[in-house]
């Protein structure tokens, strides 16, 4: 059975106070299910966005594996069943988030990003890292996690994986409301630039959410060869008013059929791109929002 060990100070020995409920620990694992995927920011740089996945829980020094592997009555205990036994984990004094050592989404980053996280080391020992869970009914759950330990699992279903232990600060979490405010629905023509290819194709956009966009190709690209998951894209955007057309540089997250939705993460400046803030963002939704179809 696999137990992580380590040396406690003199404060721990001493009686401590429940880090979290039973009751509180099954609703962050239903916020940030085991196997799920969840993006992150390391040091409060929201504007670098990484991905990853859950892999366990580390609670009172047990690896979790899966909800399944949880007993107990409801908001009052917790038993971890392995190996035939019944290990009562209950009251809960450490719980931390296991995640692969190495991120996702870095060759996303423009090349200013990129150089903050290299400066800022991702998933380094000490880091902050805030916690971005799948929206569930128009909410996002936020945690703040610090990184206590990067290490080689020796045994169990990971043996041989660096991992990365995110000690869980539960009160930070909070659930923000990703619906009413932040998606402005709208109808706009625009038109799509793809990398090595010199004509601009139109599109309609549909709706603006910060960095993120949704977008209908008005039958661009039947067969998705250009423009599919992960593939980096530009949107020409040319408002009323505005003498120099904006051109929002991304990639696309997702597709279905003719719609997509895209991620930006640069704008366009006297011909190079830089990273975009959100001064840029709310510039362009104050403008989209005088359209008289918005």
């Amino acid at each position: 059975m696999l137990k992580f060990f380590r040396k406690k100070t003199a404060t721990e020995n001493k009686a401590e106070q429940p880090l979290l409920q039973p009751g509180q620990l099954r609703e962050f694992m239903r916020r940030f299910a085991i196997g799920s995927k969840i993006r992150y920011y390391p040091e409060y740089q929201e504007d670098i966005i990484l991905d990853s996945v859950i892999l366990a829980y580390l609670v009172n020094g047990y690896l979790i594996y899966s909800s399944q592997d949880l007993d107990g009555n409801g908001d009052t205990s917790l038993v971890l069943k392995r190996d035939g036994e019944g290990i009562r984990l209950d009251p809960i004094k450490q719980c931390s988030i296991v995640i692969p050592a190495a991120s996702r989404g870095e060759h996303q980053l423009d090349y200013q990003r990129r150089d903050t996280l290299k400066q800022t080391g991702d998933l380094a020992i000490g880091n902050t890292i805030t916690l971005l869970g799948q929206q569930q009914q128009g909410q996002v759950a936020v945690v703040e996690t610090v990184v206590s330990k990067r290490t080689k699992l020796k045994e169990g279903h990971y043996a041989n994986q660096e991992v990365a232990i995110l000690r869980l600060d539960s009160d930070s979490f909070i659930l923000t409301d990703q619906r009413a405010s932040q998606r402005l629905q709208i109808h706009f023509p625009a038109a799509i630039e793809l990398p090595k290819d010199p004509q601009s194709h139109p599109c309609t956009l549909l709706d603006f959410s910060d960095h993120a966009l949704r977008i209908d190709l008005d039958g661009f690209d039947p067969e998705h060869k250009l423009i599919a998951k992960d593939k980096p894209l530009i949107l020409k955007l040319s408002l009323p008013g505005v003498n120099t057309p904006y051109r929002l540089k991304g990639y696309t997250l997702r597709r279905k059929g003719d719609e997509i939705v895209m991620i930006i993460n640069a704008i366009g400046r006297n011909d190079d791109f830089l990273t975009i803030h959100a001064m840029d963002i709310l510039e362009i939704k104050s403008k989209l929002l005088q359209l008289p179809r918005a």
